[in-house]
């Protein structure tokens, strides 16, 4: 049976907003919300499993598919957002700042590079993807599964499936080849799962 990824719906930060509390678990935008409910009455197929990433707007999209068919929402720490910059420098900053600082990160070109105590380096970011894998891979079989995550984790899930080395993943990281839109369902091909 299906394993689904699904990005969360539109946040807050990615309306352009300030993020005036916790720079990375930010809440869904009023659109996001919509989204959310939108997506959760396009599936009519009971999930055996909704797991979500610690952050609010990823566990925000999955509740009301959890609301429509009474099902618990498993979290797990590995989904969470590549946090690659120190988010304690992010506070009350906008849009256009944010991008300032990931220009900065990206010119560095050092994966094992960590911004300050609020970051994990990409190396670590891979190790984190690497283990959200091995606790993917016993929910095939009879189960239908949806999992609520973040742009690039999703995508670093894909390419690690897809069977590329962490060299073609950085270079692909740095020139921001994701893609994924708000809400975006990814039907997982699990034969890559086991190879």
């Amino acid at each position: 049976m299906p394993i689904y990824l699904v990005r969360h719906a539109e946040s807050t930060a990615n309306a352009g907003e300030l993020t005036d509390d916790d720079p990375i678990d930010v809440p869904l935008s009023n659109l996001g919300i919509g989204q959310a409910y939108s997506l959760a009455e396009q599936i009519t197929k009971e999930p055996n499993f909704i797991i979500s990433s610690p952050l609010i707007r990823a566990i925000q999209t999955a509740e009301p598919l959890a609301n429509k068919f009474n099902k618990h929402i498993e979290i797990w720490q590995e989904l969470a957002e590549f946090h690659y910059l120190d988010l304690s420098r992010l506070d009350s900053n906008s849009y256009p700042e944010r991008r300032y600082a990931r220009r900065r990160y990206y010119d560095r070109d050092d994966p094992k590079y960590i911004d300050g105590p609020e970051a994990e380096s990409y190396s670590q970011f891979l190790e984190r993807v690497d283990r959200a894998i091995d606790q993917i891979r016993p929910l095939g079989g009879n189960n239908t599964t949806y999992i609520f995550s973040h742009e690039i984790t999703i995508w670093a899930i894909q390419m690690r499936l897809g069977g590329y080395n962490n060299e073609q993943m950085w270079t692909a990281f740095k020139n921001r080849y994701f893609g994924i839109k708000n809400t975006e369902v990814t039907q997982l091909d699990q034969r890559n799962l086991w190879s």
